[in-house]
């Protein structure tokens, strides 16, 4: 048989099949001409790497389920692996891609829990918790809590979206203070309303180029480089934080017109005008200071020196996923054109790298602590945020997109066949599964991901 590869094209099995005469989890070594159309089989091989991953996820979807414990009044996601806590973006990610499991409720629960946790008065609340309470590894939670709240909503397919947004209106206050949080300083930087993060370590890709010093648990860490850190993943979620919370107080104000609540009504219209006007102000910013139209994608930037980072990351192209009509079809097409150019070094045969195989930091060491790696290796969501971008931009990006979506798949499933399990990445140069073994979080998009990215369906839509 011929077993489409990523790794070597068209290759061939070592003759051990497995059961329905599929092609068991043996090694691989290139096809000669005998065995024909290599299209054919790699169609097959395409089929055959979406049933090993869906298995894979159908298997180990409940081990991501908590029950309400300790301070975390309720249900919650853990991703897994070493990982038993909740965190920000892994929770977003994961209770999305296992909805068809039952992952509903526990997607609530966690964006609930992170809600209950917040401060009034300031805003803030940290990225990671556990029962006993906050772990002190996150800074601030990423802003992707609202969202996960009105998408927990927006797929509740038994109550519909707007009965299913009412629960959440006892926690407006805390999704109003977490979204004026980043307008104060200094997380809004006075000069040029940039938001800016505490460190790298806070954005999630933990030790990503974009920053010389990650964060405190480096010994290159002063103070002065707290809030310098100005990303395009930080907009672009606040973006999307902004419109969710106006989607939730449309819900909301439905419930109020259904109720004859006229001041109740008025009250949340207005809020949804505010917030989408929030919203279009993050997004100006954004393209003013982080697009460069020389480049053709999107930067970082350092607002202690007020100058771009042009280090080649998974970043530069973010923007495609916050929304229709918020990136050009002609700014779509370069930034496409940047991530998937030869000589950039972003995309390798298992997916788009978090940095540019170019970067004189370029690396794929197998590590976690202090630093999951971020300076090579491939990761599924960072993959999934760029192929939903693309999707969403016209058929013939949704074509390229499809074709990377297929590697993705191919990666995990080959990481399943060599070592039975997952990581929390993979290796750029080899394919090979690096660190956090037992990892299911944001892999587990490897489920619906050929499929939704296929016919444009990005469930991560608001």
């Amino acid at each position: 048989f011929c077993h489409a590869a990523r790794r070597g094209g068209c290759a061939c099995g070592a003759g051990n099949y497995g059961k329905g005469g599929k092609p068991a989890l043996s090694k691989l070594h290139l096809c000669p001409a005998r065995f024909g159309a290599c299209e054919q089989a790699s169609d097959q091989a395409g089929d055959w790497d979406q049933e090993v991953v869906e298995q894979h996820v159908a298997s180990q979807a409940t081990k991501t389920f908590r029950s309400a414990s300790g301070v975390l009044k309720f249900p919650f996601l853990v991703p897994a692996g070493p990982y038993d806590q909740m965190w920000d973006w892994d929770s977003l990610f994961m209770g999305v891609a296992l909805l068809k499991y039952g992952s509903l409720e526990y997607l609530a629960g966690t964006m609930k829990n992170f809600l209950d946790h917040t401060n009034l008065t300031t805003g803030e609340v940290q990225g990671c918790l556990q029962p006993s309470g906050a772990t002190g590894v996150i800074y601030h939670a990423k802003p992707v809590v609202v969202q996960g709240a009105w998408l927990a909503a927006k797929h509740n397919t038994t109550h519909g979206a707007v009965a299913a947004a009412q629960p959440f209106v006892e926690f407006e206050k805390q999704m109003r203070a977490l979204l004026d949080y980043w307008d104060r300083a200094p997380q809004r930087h006075a000069a040029t309303g940039l938001r800016v993060l505490h460190d790298q370590l806070e954005g999630g890709s933990d030790n990503l180029v974009t920053s010389q010093c990650p964060s405190k648990f480096s010994p290159c860490w002063v103070p002065t480089d707290a809030f310098t850190l100005a990303s395009v993943d930080t907009h672009v979620f606040l973006y999307r934080e902004h419109q969710a919370f106006a989607k939730l107080c449309d819900a909301w104000a439905s419930h109020a017109q259904k109720s004859s609540d006229d001041g109740s009504l008025l009250h949340y219209q207005g809020l949804a005008r505010e917030h989408r006007e929030r919203a279009e102000d993050i997004l100006a910013v954004m393209e003013r200071y982080l697009w460069s139209e020389e480049s053709g994608y999107y930067m970082a930037y350092n607002v202690s020196t007020g100058q771009r980072i042009e280090n080649k990351v998974w970043l530069m192209g973010m923007p495609l996923w916050a929304g229709p009509g918020v990136v050009s079809e002609a700014r779509a097409g370069r930034v496409t054109d940047a991530l998937f150019a030869p000589e950039n070094g972003m995309l390798s045969k298992w997916g788009f790298r978090s940095t540019s195989s170019t970067d004189t930091r370029y690396s794929n060491t197998n590590e976690i602590k202090p630093y999951s790696n971020w300076r090579g290796p491939v990761w599924t969501n960072a993959n999934a945020v760029l192929l939903y971008g693309m999707a969403s931009h016209g058929k013939q990006l949704r074509d390229r997109a499809v074709q990377v979506a297929s590697s993705v798949v191919h990666a995990l499933a080959d990481d399943l066949r060599v070592s039975g399990t997952w990581h929390e990445c993979l290796s750029s140069d080899t394919g090979v599964g690096l660190a956090a073994p037992g990892f299911l979080s944001w892999d587990t998009l490897g489920g619906i991901l050929n499929s939704t990215v296929a016919t444009g369906n990005d469930p991560f839509a608001l």
